[in-house]
């Protein structure tokens, strides 16, 4: 580690270098931040799925008790039951409709955690390379463009062959 001796103060300087283990280890960071997110998008998708099941059928015995206490003349308790159980099952329709909204809202912050996670990810990886400008990782299609440092589209390429080739009959490209 070199040191400088300035006057009276000595200062150090740390060199670190971004290493491979460093974009891998980010890169799955990122990776696994979006596999949180897309499980929580599931789950706030079923949640909302099932408060729209719930609303629906609590809305369905409500119109039916509405229609059974407008046409009787007297009221028994065995109709007020029914109308608690109808008041009841909106009641649930809501707490569900809560529930999806909030596992909504940590979907969407598990989103923005993984979408800073892969702009890291990306910083550290640029970062790599200039500090190893010869590393494999060179190679990676990080932007998902498929063309490698010569300007060559890699992509698709299968067994050595271009598949774009053999789908258009082209032989010329294989």
């Amino acid at each position: 580690m070199p040191t400088t001796t300035i006057g009276r103060r000595i200062s150090t300087t740390h060199l670190s270098a971004t290493s491979e283990q460093d974009v891998w280890k980010a890169v799955e960071r990122a990776e696994s931040l979006w596999e949180e997110a897309l499980e929580a998008r599931k789950n706030a998708n079923a949640m909302s799925d099932r408060a729209e099941e719930e609303a629906e059928a609590a809305a369905s015995q409500s119109t039916e008790v509405n229609e059974m206490l407008s046409n009787m003349k007297s009221i028994s308790l065995e109709k007020i039951a029914q109308a608690d159980t109808v008041a009841a099952a909106s009641l649930d329709a809501g707490s569900i409709l809560r529930k999806a909204l909030d596992a909504k809202e940590e979907a969407d912050r598990l989103e923005a955690l993984a979408e800073e996670a892969l702009e890291e990810s990306e910083v550290v990886l640029d970062q790599h390379l200039q500090d190893f400008p010869d590393s494999p990782l060179a190679d990676l299609d990080v932007e998902g463009d498929d063309v490698n440092d010569d300007g060559d589209d890699v992509g698709d390429d299968v067994g050595g062959k271009d598949e774009s080739a053999a789908d258009t009959g082209d032989k010329s490209k294989q």
